[in-house]
């Protein structure tokens, strides 16, 4: 993981400053250390600090108002709020105020490394998207300078060679489009390699979708639909769903769903049909003719509706647990693509982890809450 972009750790408590450093440190990610806000303001002034983790509970210094400054100044930082189990309402201040995660103390390494690496993989891909979108901005000035410099020299049939030569060392694909573009002819069609994930045509655009969806959502049901639409879009799905493990009723429920043409069952059994075996396994399940496998379940491994067609099962995993499943029915016309499932089950992964904790501390919240008001009223009736 080691590269250009640096973690700054943000506490006053000089124990966890050096715990998070040397275990981030070990799996290779260049980290700086501040202990107040002001040691943090200056420390982010490196424009290679890519991620914070920050204590909400700081002694010195506005935590809030140092969130909002980065929200304003540096919109791609990656925040990861750490607290206590104390310090609930904190953290969902610091979550509403742009952060991106959260992590409670005490530390478990590997989580906080999963954390950090999702942080600088969505701050690399914006950062990735901006740089493309200025210089796709810089061909576009530059071939409407060349058009119009050919209209007043009244040579504007020579934008076919004009072009290119201003384009120099340019993607050729690229050239060819614009050329095509302002002669207002029909663009040329370039062949494009087959890969395993025709399904998606850009991958990475994907992935910074979900992943963007999945941290810029708070409340589960609309955080679950941002990741999920993305995902339906990309493979023009008749539906996508999640669904998580209900220990009490001893089967999978449908969290969320994104509907197309059809709409996914409410419940389904742990152990029944390909979906049962990609939970049990923990391996993704892609096939486009799912009734041809022996362990297909019409009643389980089909829609709402009933009707076979692709299916792409993935394994929800927090913490080494797998905690349920996402299900893809792509269109007829397109294929289950295990590269598509092996791309999401990480952010997916992490989509299902965020709900969790945000409920985990709402009902912290409420038992803060309910405990404050019965202490006042046994206060009141003595």
């Amino acid at each position: 993981m080691a590269g250009p972009q640096r973690v700054l750790i943000v506490d006053d408590d000089q124990y966890f400053r050096d715990t998070i450093r040397d275990a981030l440190v070990a799996e290779g990610f260049a980290c700086e250390v501040a202990a107040t806000v002001s040691e943090a303001e200056k420390a982010l002034e490196d424009s290679s600090v890519a991620c914070a983790v920050l204590d909400v509970r700081l002694g010195e210094g506005d935590v809030a108002g140092l969130l909002g400054q980065l929200r304003r100044q540096r919109p791609a930082l990656r925040v990861i709020a750490l607290a206590t189990p104390a310090d609930q309402e904190r953290v969902l201040e610091a979550l509403r105020g742009g952060a991106c995660d959260y992590l409670a103390k005490p530390i478990h390494d590997e989580e906080l490394c999963l954390a950090v690496g999702r942080a600088l993989a969505v701050q690399e891909i914006q950062v990735q998207a901006e740089a493309t979108r200025q210089r796709l901005a810089r061909i576009a000035a530059i071939a409407a300078e060349v058009e119009r410099a050919a209209r007043e020299d009244g040579d504007g049939g020579d934008l076919a060679r004009r072009i290119p030569e201003a384009l120099e060392g340019e993607d050729p694909v690229l050239v060819s489009l614009l050329v095509a573009a302002v002669e207002g002819r029909p663009a040329p069609t370039a062949p494009t390699p087959s890969t395993d994930a025709d399904a998606v045509s850009d991958e990475a655009e994907l992935l910074r979708e979900v992943i963007e969806g999945m941290t810029r959502e708070v409340d589960p049901a609309r955080l679950l639909a941002a990741s999920l639409r993305p995902v339906a879009r990309a493979t023009g799905a008749r539906v996508v769903s999640l669904y998580l493990i209900d220990n009490i009723r001893g089967c999978l429920v449908r969290e969320a769903q994104w509907e197309g043409e059809d709409g996914d069952r409410p419940e389904l059994p742990r152990d029944a049909g390909l979906t049962g075996g990609s939970l049990q396994s923990g391996a993704i399940i892609a096939t486009d003719h799912p009734e041809r496998d022996p362990r297909f379940a019409p009643d389980f491994d089909t829609p709402e509706s009933g009707a076979p067609g692709p299916l792409l099962v993935i394994p929800l995993r927090v913490r080494d647990r797998i905690l349920g499943v996402a299900r893809i029915f792509p269109a007829p016309d397109r294929p289950a693509a295990p590269r598509l499932g092996e791309l999401l089950a990480a952010p997916l992964s992490a989509a299902t982890r965020n709900v969790l904790l945000y409920r985990s501390l709402l009902e912290s919240v409420e038992d803060v809450a309910r405990a404050r008001r019965e202490a006042e009223s046994g206060t009141r009736s003595r």
